[in-house]
């Protein structure tokens, strides 16, 4: 496929159309980011006229997944990253930073990479990540798996894995080096309070949505709604010509 145009980060940003898509990064395993990214931030998106990639609707069924995941995450012009309280310990959402931050072999980009926009739903200290060994080990994991299904990576796709085996470690700069991004943040108090809730919220928490809305979630509160309108308010911002 066609790698789309990006714009190079530290200079001024090139115009580019609403019609390219914003890449939704975030974690099916903490579940208010979950409704946030797709129940509220998705569709706030796309009712400002701008189109969106998000794991859940926009892979197609019967497709190698990881590729095309991870193409995307290349290409996007823009990069939202919905950061959750376990996002850093899962293996795809390293991935799809790691892509986003650094390109991917299957489409050069001449070290031009997408505008980042960091969202924090938790508190910053908060955010878990993997330790050294953790990330090794996922590496192999999935090396392994791609070993017996072949036909589901290309050879770029192997060669970048085994990039990744002599620097692992590599995936976790990736998060420390989010914080050198504006980010979009709750208002402390509303982290307090996130913070007084969360053993009650965890219990919640065990059942992944499959979709946009799943039974015994609650419905996104206001604040979740003027979170979003801020991330849509600094996409326009980037995406508008200089």
């Amino acid at each position: 496929s066609t790698c789309a145009g990006l714009t190079k980060h530290g200079q001024q940003n090139h115009p580019v159309s609403l019609q390219q898509q914003v890449f939704i990064s975030h974690t099916g395993q903490d579940e208010r980011g979950l409704v946030f990214a797709a129940s509220v931030l998705k569709p706030a998106l796309e009712t400002a006229g701008i189109s969106t990639f998000i794991d859940f609707n926009s892979l197609n069924l019967g497709c190698a997944w990881q590729a095309e995941l991870v193409e995307a995450a290349a290409t996007s012009p823009v990069f939202v990253v919905v950061l959750t309280q376990t996002f850093g310990k899962r293996f795809w959402c390293l991935r799809e930073v790691d892509a986003a931050l650094n390109g991917h072999p299957c489409c050069p980009r001449g070290g031009v990479v997408p505008t980042i926009i960091p969202v924090y739903i938790d508190q910053p200290s908060s955010i878990q990540k993997y330790s050294l060994p953790g990330v090794e080990q996922q590496l192999h994991k999935h090396v392994a798996e791609l070993a017996a299904a072949p036909d589901q990576a290309s050879a770029a796709e192997c060669d970048e894995l085994q990039q990744l085996l002599q620097d692992p470690e590599r995936l976790l700069r990736n998060l420390d080096a989010l914080a050198g991004y504006q980010a979009v943040r709750r208002q402390r108090q509303t982290y307090l309070q996130h913070q007084q809730q969360a053993s009650q919220q965890q219990q919640q928490q065990q059942q992944q949505m499959a979709g946009s809305s799943s039974r015994g979630v609650p419905p996104p509160k206001d604040e979740e709604w003027q979170l979003a309108r801020r991330v849509v308010a600094a996409i326009l911002q980037q995406l508008s010509p200089q």
